[in-house]
């Protein structure tokens, strides 16, 4: 098939996004109204102490509605911690879960709000786009499981550039590879179609542009495009490669799909040039790499990780693969 074809080839889109409110000082100043929107008087905040601390000027006008708050937050949403959030959200009966973070506030949040069917309204920090998606995961035993459920999709978010003002460079910088492995891989994914391929190519286009600058607007919307794409393109072998070694070495997610990006999309590109295509640059992969080049995975069992991912890539592959990012 040609690079051209791919636009008729058969799909599905059903659209299903959050309420989204962007602008530079929008948290701070719509959050009341937003919450009034739903009716939320007795909100659980889901956030770490630093962020909660780092945010109070959003935090103080709402102060009075805060009945909880849920303080650990953790990478790969242990499933120790979803039961101790939900318990402790069930019995202070609030109505609403608040996330302020990463994307494992917003993770932590998502999966609370599957056990207890509460709205969430987010305020993400990061670029990864996790609040535009209903997909949650939840590791137990080293083992992460991921899933989608329309509950998991926040209700509304405040997307605010200013929320990122003060976090780390290398923070950023992994964040919004994070964001970038969703756009490039996503017109790879099973569930592609025309617009998620616009949504991509321009999420790519943002967010390359933001990396080099550290502009945190273009950061900001590119990884609002990304989490878009992600939510309704679905994902590729890539996710499930970070999603494995992440959920089995406890690996930091961001990095990991910095690490890992430039030689799993090499290895996309090769089995699926033509979607490649969708991309608009004759190299993505390449792009990739020099965008981020000298991230490195941290130090695991190689012979382990390349068992791991025999399900979802040959085993001399995913070794080549594994090298490469090590």
């Amino acid at each position: 098939m040609h690079a051209a074809d791919t636009r008729r080839a058969a799909y599905t889109l059903t659209l299903r996004s959050p309420r989204v409110r962007y602008g530079r000082g929008t948290a701070r100043t719509d959050l009341p109204a937003e919450l009034d929107r739903i009716g939320a008087r007795r909100i659980m905040l889901v956030a770490t102490a630093r962020a909660a601390g780092g945010h109070d000027d959003v935090l103080s006008p709402v102060a009075d509605r805060i009945a909880g708050h849920v303080s650990d937050v953790r990478r790969h949403v242990p499933a120790e911690v979803v039961r101790s959030a939900t318990a402790l959200t069930r019995d202070i009966d609030t109505d609403c879960l608040l996330a302020i973070g990463g994307g494992s506030a917003t993770g932590t949040a998502k999966a609370v709000a599957v056990e207890t069917g509460l709205p969430i309204v987010a305020l993400p920090t990061t670029y990864a786009g996790s609040e535009q998606t209903p997909v949650y995961g939840i590791t137990e035993n080293g083992v992460k499981r991921t899933a989608r459920s329309a509950q998991a999709l926040p209700q509304t978010v405040l997307l605010d550039p200013d929320l990122s003002v003060g976090l780390p460079a290398e923070i950023a910088r992994a964040s919004a590879a994070n964001a970038l492995a969703h756009a490039a891989t996503g017109v790879f994914a099973a569930n592609h179609s025309p617009l998620t391929d616009l949504l991509a190519a321009e999420a790519v286009r943002l967010l390359g542009r933001g990396l080099q600058e550290m502009d945190r607007e273009d950061l900001t919307q590119g990884g609002h495009l990304a989490g878009t794409v992600l939510a309704h393109a679905g994902s590729s072998a890539h996710h499930s490669v970070c999603h494995i070694l992440g959920g089995a070495f406890d690996l930091p997610h961001a990095e990991t799909h910095a690490a890992l990006l430039p030689h799993t999309l090499a290895y996309l590109q090769e089995e699926q040039l033509d979607r490649a295509a969708a991309l608009g640059l004759p190299d993505a992969a390449a792009a990739v790499a020099n965008l981020l080049d000298g991230v490195r995975l941290p130090e695991a069992s190689l012979g382990q990780a390349t068992e791991l991912l025999a399900p979802v890539m040959d085993p001399t592959r995913a070794a080549q693969l594994l090298n490469e990012a090590w």
